[in-house]
């Protein structure tokens, strides 16, 4: 369960998204020295991405080498098997006694994971980030943690919120017109 935590924080997916994980959707790249996850997003099928995990490599493998779907090379069982619900309650009673707090869930991991690949890793890159959380390039969810951030867009700029170029542009054309 440890490695179903620390995967699903390093990869940021979504919970339904990491129950769903196969076997064989697990890959070493022994060039990169880094596993990667082959992700679909259960309502689209169709959809899938490829996610590196970077944080927990030496975890994953632990927890490979003791699984025995994976040992057997049964491709098609899930990854980690065990009843999510019973996880998901299990995981809040934790967080409310360890953090005091009865408002972080699963999803929290997600938003943790974002934040944190925003901040530290990718740099304002937004097609990698887009890339890595199945977003379209067009998504807004993008703009919302990009303004938490502490990330810089590429050619160095600091991002500024939406709301306030729109105030510093109508305060310029009232500066105009008088």
């Amino acid at each position: 369960k440890k490695c179903f935590v620390m995967a699903m924080f390093d990869a940021g997916i979504r919970p339904e998204e990491m129950i769903n994980v196969r076997v064989q959707d697990v890959n070493w790249d022994s060039e990169r020295k880094k596993y990667f996850l082959y992700v679909a997003f259960p309502k689209e099928q169709s959809f899938t991405r490829t996610v590196d995990l970077p944080i927990c490599p030496n975890l994953l493998k632990e927890y490979l080498h003791t699984n025995e779907d994976y040992q057997a090379k049964r491709l098609h069982e899930q990854l980690f098997k065990f009843d999510f619900d019973s996880f998901r309650v299990l995981f809040q009673e934790r967080c409310q006694k360890l953090l005091n707090r009865d408002d972080v869930d699963l999803y929290t991991l997600r938003h943790s994971s974002i934040q944190y690949y925003c901040d530290f890793v990718y740099n304002g890159n937004t097609k990698a980030l887009c890339d890595r959380y199945g977003w379209s390039y067009s998504t807004r969810m993008l703009q919302v943690y990009l303004s938490r951030s502490k990330a810089r867009l590429p050619d160095g700029s600091e991002l500024v919120n939406r709301d306030r170029v729109r105030e510093l542009e109508m305060d310029k054309e009232s500066m105009q017109q008088q």
